[in-house]
């Protein structure tokens, strides 16, 4: 109640990409003039934050859970990211609003981190190829009206030859054999490595796929605990066991 009479106030808060916004305004007629002006703050509020304020942390975040939503990655995969943002770009650009980010700005960054941080040509590429994937997508939502990664040179050290000779593969495979210092968990799962199993296949290796001479690869446990299947159909197989990879298993 005022000397004029009766008025409404609308006082309330909303959260937007983890920043909470306090808003009030007063001396409106009526209740429906007040739910009216509401609505046109929550509009102006929402389309300013979104169009003209996002950071790249801010949209990284959304990109990664539309990616989760709509079944386009694992969770695997979008732990895998956010480690290599988390890491890489946003001590550098997380604060940055997505329109701010220059084509020339990123392009110093990125050659001079891949000298600074000593990485391979073939990192600095998933990096850059991570990076890209974000600022396309805000093309597409028209949060940005075009992407500064474009045309990139990226960049890096040669890739390490991780290859082995014969002789040190055979030096691996008697170590995995006969030392005593594994357990026999740890001296098996070695020994599944050897046939082409990854992490997560042995870790979801099942007792009804373990029969004579095969092994069946139909499910999979992440480092996360997440039961699933292999990554593509072709993952799915039987895998031939030798004797002494059997008996270890069994």
């Amino acid at each position: 109640m005022t000397t004029q009479g009766k008025k409404w106030r609308i006082k309330f808060s909303i959260t937007v990409r983890n920043q909470k916004k306090f808003i009030e305004k007063n001396g409106f007629r009526s209740f429906d003039e007040a739910r009216a002006a509401k609505q046109d703050l929550l509009n102006q509020v929402s389309t300013n934050f979104n169009n003209k304020n996002i950071t790249v942390y801010e949209y990284f975040n959304q990109y990664c859970q539309e990616k989760i939503d709509n079944g386009s990655w694992r969770y695997t995969t979008y732990k895998q990211s956010t480690y290599m943002f988390e890491r890489n770009v946003f001590p550098t650009w997380g604060k940055f609003k997505l329109k701010d980010v220059t084509r020339l700005d990123y392009q110093s960054w990125i050659t001079k981190y891949a000298k600074t941080k000593r990485y391979s040509k073939n990192f600095m590429r998933l990096l850059n190829g991570l990076v890209a994937g974000v600022f396309t997508d805000a093309v597409l939502n028209d949060v940005i009206s075009k992407s500064p990664i474009q045309k990139i040179k990226v960049s890096g050290s040669p890739s390490r030859d991780t290859s082995i000779t014969r002789s040190e593969f055979n030096t691996v495979f008697n170590f995995i054999k006969d030392s005593e210092r594994l357990t026999l968990q740890q001296r098996t799962m070695a020994l599944l490595t050897l046939i082409g199993l990854r992490h997560e296949e042995i870790m979801g290796i099942r007792v009804k796929y373990v029969k004579q001479n095969m092994l069946g690869i139909f499910e999979t446990i992440n480092i996360h605990g997440q039961v699933s299947t292999p990554e593509t159909s072709s993952s799915n197989r039987w895998v031939p066991m030798p004797p002494i990879i059997e008996e270890h298993l069994q």
